[in-house]
């Protein structure tokens, strides 16, 4: 009987080009930072050696556009397309160079995160998230594509008759698209890290490092993609960059306040809107429902509004008479336009207030989240630059981000607090403005704080008996000059 043959151990060939954090732990780094997947996890610096002949920087990196962002900053930068719309905090913009070398209109990637309390009740942790073995590495896949197929995929679900593409023909279109595969197990990950995240820490910080991982890899292959559209891959880039405006906003434990989050997803689902336009007949042609959709979209019905309750019909009619009555800032001498005057700002109220009509169990439950993307460039500036009026029409908008969480938590498992702490954040901020000498205003603030449980602030309040509303006014301000 012949021995049995000694099986030889494999090795593995090393890299020097991984961050000194990652050498100094003795863990494998990603190398694709600064920062790396491990470092923006452990919230530590994020160095790399340089090499020979190289000269420090002499700021200090940011990371590369679709990658995770660890700095935070409210600072605003251009959408004006083909440009890439940076980060908060970075100091980097991804341009296609001419039109001619890239005919895509560019999207930003930029990394997001925000807290989710829903826990799904049947997960335990694998241990091929823990391993670094090519075995455990194909385990590992296999779970994150068994999450997307039965559980994350709902989480984009929109629109009707959406659910055989999101569930079948996504992962089977990952197989021939590296960059989708990649989009669709960083999202499973962040589901698998959000859903072990109160239970098992240990177990939410390694899917999470193995979704930032695969979202940075995902998103300089997408980029990559933006050079060749055409009729085959157009469908498919949109729905990767809504796809990635979605893990942006969900991935938790970054550094960012909710509303440098909400900044980001904003920007990169305009960046969407503009990779559809490139050619819209091309996405209507696709095998998609988008079609169906669209067609679905434009016949808008008015009879929802007599479905809404009293009390949220005089709260949206609140946020109609600031846009009347309120300024934007001026561009040069003399006074800005009013805020009704300008069609984006128009078009973010006539969505929000639709989205509230349709209610978040509607048939596009979803919808409200591309409803500044809509509005167009010039207000999603507006809202990075913190314009006053636009961070008080985003309040509402953050009162349909709460609501749709209460519905269904099994599709809307991302959500959590969002909503609230967004309204905290933002009615923070008109507190201290020339905003909230408005009545309207005020009323405005306490009526979506009251909605997503937040204690009433000073001198806002929100009444609503049977003759109408009324309002405390804010003490030591003059109101002779600007109450509606």
């Amino acid at each position: 009987m012949e021995a049995p043959k000694v099986q030889r151990r494999k090795f593995h060939s090393k890299s020097r080009r991984g961050c000194l954090a990652c050498k100094t732990r003795r863990i494998k780094c990603d190398e694709q930072g600064p920062p790396c997947a491990n470092c923006v996890v452990r919230k530590s610096e994020c160095t790399y050696p340089l090499a020979k002949g190289q000269a420090p920087p002499k700021k200090p990196l940011a990371p590369a556009s679709g990658g995770i962002s660890t700095k935070a900053s409210s600072s605003s930068s251009s959408l004006k397309l083909p440009k890439l719309a940076a980060a908060p905090g970075s100091s980097r913009t991804v341009s296609s160079s001419t039109p001619s070398e890239s005919p895509a209109r560019s999207v930003a990637l930029s990394r997001h995160s925000s807290p989710s309390l829903y826990l799904h009740a049947s997960l335990s942790p694998s241990p091929a998230a823990f391993s670094t073995s090519s075995s455990s590495n194909i385990s590992l896949e296999l779970e994150l594509m068994h999450q997307w197929s039965t559980h994350t995929w709902k989480s984009i679900h929109f629109m009707p008759g959406e659910e055989p593409f999101l569930q079948i023909d996504m992962p089977r279109l990952a197989l021939r698209n590296a960059f989708l595969m990649d989009g669709l197990m960083a999202t499973a990950a962040v589901d698998l890290a959000i859903a072990t995240r109160p239970h098992d820490p240990a177990a939410s910080t390694a899917y999470l490092c193995t979704a930032i991982e695969r979202s940075n890899r995902a998103s300089a292959a997408f980029r990559e993609q933006l050079h060749d559209l055409n009729r085959d891959n157009l469908y498919i880039l949109y729905y990767f960059s809504t796809m990635a405006a979605h893990f942006n906003f969900i991935t938790p434990g970054l550094p960012m306040t909710s509303l440098q989050q909400a900044d980001m997803f904003f920007t990169m689902m305009w960046g969407a809107i503009n990779i559809g336009m490139f050619n819209f007949q091309w996405l209507l042609e696709s095998p998609t429902t988008i079609a169906a959709s669209f067609e679905y979209a434009k016949n808008y019905r008015m009879e929802l509004f007599d479905m809404l309750d009293p009390e949220t019909t005089e709260a949206l009619s609140r946020m109609s008479s600031v846009i009347r009555a309120a300024r934007l800032p001026a561009k040069g001498d003399g006074q800005g336009p009013l805020a009704i005057e300008n069609f984006g700002y128009q078009m973010a109220v006539g969505q929000t207030k639709y989205s509230f009509a349709e209610g978040p169990e509607g048939h596009r439950r979803g919808n409200f989240l591309g409803a500044f993307a809509v509005a167009g460039p010039e207000f999603v500036e507006a809202i990075r630059n913190r314009e006053h009026v636009a961070l008080f029409i985003t309040m509402y908008w953050a009162v349909l981000v709460h609501r749709t969480g209460l519905v269904d938590k099994d599709k809307a498992w991302w959500i959590g607090n969002k909503g609230a702490e967004l309204i905290e954040e933002i009615s923070g901020i008109l507190a201290g403005s020339w905003l909230v000498k408005m009545n309207h205003v005020r009323e405005g603030i306490a009526w979506t704080r009251l909605q997503v449980g937040l204690p009433p602030l000073d001198g806002c309040a929100w009444m609503y008996p049977f003759n109408g509303l009324a309002s405390l006014d804010v003490t030591g301000l003059d109101m002779t000059s600007m109450t509606l």
